[in-house]
């Protein structure tokens, strides 16, 4: 699962350039979405060109949702997160979230996190979320929109930060900002691939960064390793 600390933190970017990183090494991925959402699964259509199904515990059982990824699930299924991690339902509880979903599917996650705008709190951030994470799903970190140097300069801190929580948590790497691969959001989502001049191509530079700056090689070891209905 590809999740987040919020909304506009580039869950759709992250996933979809995966997706595409994946195709090139051969995989035959599948996706999912938590929650309704059908604007981030025409994104995923847009590079696998099949169907993303929906994954909602609302609308779900439990049972449907572990028989829909069972029976659906390719070689490597990726599933994209909704809002914030533990946002869902109420205040209370993880209901409705994204965590639920991982939950009940035992599903590792990689949570990318916004770093646009912030410093050395991006590590209070994170320590912040595994606190939470009971069931110690989240295996990955990716900083998202983070400058090469400064991220070079956070990562010994951070990396140390991390392991005096958790001996189970990678940092995958980090995408530093760039205008190219950003997709426009409005009031009811994301702009639709089809709106975007050359979306085929910005997927790819997308693709491109992620395998550049991150390491594939760990989320693949993390989705085969870890978890796992």
């Amino acid at each position: 699962m590809i999740a987040a600390v919020s909304s506009g933190s580039g869950k759709t970017t992250v996933t979809v350039s995966l997706l595409e990183a994946l195709k090139r090494r051969g995989y035959t991925p599948v996706s999912f979405k938590c929650g309704p959402d059908y604007i981030d699964p025409m994104f995923h259509r847009t590079v696998l060109e099949i169907d993303s199904l929906n994954l909602d515990s609302y609308f779900m059982s439990e049972e449907e949702i572990i028989e829909t990824l069972s029976r659906y699930g390719g070689d490597i299924s990726v599933i994209e997160g909704v809002m914030g991690i533990y946002d869902g339902l109420d205040t209370a509880s993880d209901r409705g979230s994204c965590y639920e979903i991982a939950r009940i599917t035992k599903s590792p996650v990689i949570l990318v996190v916004n770093a646009a705008g912030l410093g050395r709190t991006i590590t209070s951030v994170i320590k912040g979320v595994l606190s939470d994470d009971t069931e110690n799903l989240i295996h990955g970190i990716i900083l998202n929109r983070i400058s090469d140097s400064f991220y070079d300069k956070l990562l010994p801190y951070l990396k140390g930060e991390i392991a005096a929580i958790r001996d189970d948590v990678s940092v995958i790497g980090h995408i530093p900002d760039n205008k190219d691969i950003h997709i426009d959001s409005r009031h009811l989502g994301l702009t639709l691939p089809h709106e975007i001049d050359g979306i085929r191509e910005m997927i790819s530079k997308g693709a491109d960064l992620i395998e550049q700056y991150c390491d594939i090689d760990r989320i693949i070891e993390i989705s085969q390793n870890c978890c796992g209905i």
